[in-house]
């Protein structure tokens, strides 16, 4: 990562956020296109309560800083709280403090691909306490870079997680399709990690499907480093080729 000590970024500011204020509003058809962020305390680009809305060929580089000043992760690209149907697609996320390509909590039925993830501390891709989403044909590399913390130790170049703190979101987690993706580089976790930390209250992560993946395992001196990927806890019916 790039010294931040000359750095005076709006610590916890995303550049562009794109919301309704009331909770019960949903914001739809919105196209951002040819978008470029760079040097943002939070994510990149925040797509919350929205539907039908696309991000295309953006640019995400060096964002999430106010992790190194005590802050929480988040995505480069964020998907959040119920935005659904939604498109993120060829889009670069470069230098990431936190996660690359984030959906979270009810963040259903979109669809990521095309996209290039590179050099982040956390998660390449993380789909986070969501479903029915589609994950193809993204190249992500060298991510799960961070210090010896929680996140990196178990990062992967995409995760599909379980792991919500709001009890609503518990049960979507179920049919989600990786395919045709291009991971290397990962080289304190995983390519891919299937993780249900919800299962002691009942809840699984159900029918994912995962294949026609490339994970590129790097050796040192001869010893690989890093797996293709992990199970961790309960995954009913899902199936698994790379």
């Amino acid at each position: 990562f790039p010294s931040h000590d000359n750095r005076d970024p709006m610590l916890s500011r995303r550049a562009i956020q794109v919301n309704d204020n009331n909770a019960d509003a949903i914001v739809t058809n919105i196209a951002l296109r040819n978008v470029s962020t760079y040097n943002t305390g939070g994510g990149g680009i925040s797509l919350q309560r929205c539907t039908n809305t696309v991000v295309e060929d953006c640019d995400v580089e060096l964002c999430n800083l106010q992790y190194t000043h005590g802050g929480k992760y988040e995505g480069g690209i964020s998907l959040r709280y119920e935005a659904t149907n939604n498109t993120v697609r060829r889009c670069t996320v470069k230098d990431s403090m936190g996660e690359g390509i984030h959906p979270i909590y009810g963040a259903n039925y979109n669809v990521i691909e095309y996209n290039h993830v590179h050099n982040t501390r956390s998660q390449g891709i993380y789909n986070h306490s969501c479903g029915n989403n589609i994950i193809r044909h993204n190249i992500v590399t060298h991510d799960g870079l961070g210090g010896s913390n929680y996140y990196s130790l178990y990062s992967a170049g995409i995760t599909i997680a379980a792991e919500a703190n709001i009890t609503r979101y518990f049960d979507d987690n179920d049919n989600t399709t990786v395919y045709g993706n291009r991971v290397a580089g990962y080289a304190r976790g995983f390519g891919l990690r299937i993780w249900n930390a919800v299962a002691t209250a009942g809840y699984s992560i159900t029918n994912t499907r995962v294949y026609n993946n490339t994970f590129v395992i790097e050796s040192n001196n001869g010893q690989p480093i890093g797996n293709a990927m992990r199970t961790m806890f309960e995954s009913k019916g899902s199936a698994f080729q790379y």
